[in-house]
């Protein structure tokens, strides 16, 4: 009877111990590497000059869990817009940075979260030791010449180690990704 008891044992460990390695597996090698996909768009493709230039910025949720990140901000470096201006220059926004972790949001299995940036009231630009009379340092660009623009971002989701929202089991997504390049005409 002993013998009998160590088998069915050994053998209940076993079937836990498999399970577990298959839904592990499942989860690690069978997710979406990144669960995130981004999009960038503009409601017209030619914008006049004293138009607003406003861009959309769509994140939606291609994993299989719902998903805890960051939102996308340019403020708080989780949304990094790059610009290629008319005369070719590729620069990227410049303006003012919190040091601290960006709010926070959820999506849900297969859902799409949409976001705006106003585009010409923002300063783009290129880092360097000389300082401008607005505050700005290096070259300094703003949306606001006529011409052909092209635009991408790239979303960065932090991970947030202190949040009290994870103790109710959030899946914390961390890492990086590339939109989608646009362009548009400002007259």
């Amino acid at each position: 009877m002993n013998n009998r008891w160590k088998f069915f044992t050994l053998c209940a460990v076993m079937i836990v111990l498999v399970g577990s390695t298959g839904y592990w597996l499942f989860w690690n090698y069978n997710y979406p590497n990144p669960p995130v996909a981004v999009r960038i768009g503009m409601s017209q493709s030619e914008v006049e000059h004293n138009e607003s230039v406003v861009m959309e910025i769509t994140l939606t949720n291609i994993g299989y869990k719902t998903l805890f990140i960051s939102k996308p901000d340019l403020r708080y470096e989780s949304l990094f817009l790059y610009v290629v201006f008319p005369n070719g220059t590729l620069m990227h926004y410049i303006g003012p940075v919190y040091v601290t972790f960006p709010p926070s949001i959820t999506i849900g299995r297969g859902e799409s979260r949409t976001f705006s940036v106003e585009l010409q009231n923002i300063p783009f630009g290129t880092m360097s030791m000389n300082y401008l009379p607005d505050g700005y340092m290096g070259n300094y660009f703003q949306i606001n010449q006529s011409g052909s623009y092209k635009i991408y971002a790239i979303y960065k989701s932090q991970r947030y180690y202190l949040n009290k929202d994870l103790k109710g089991g959030r899946n914390n997504w961390q890492g990086t990704v590339k939109s989608n390049e646009i362009e548009f005409l400002l007259k």
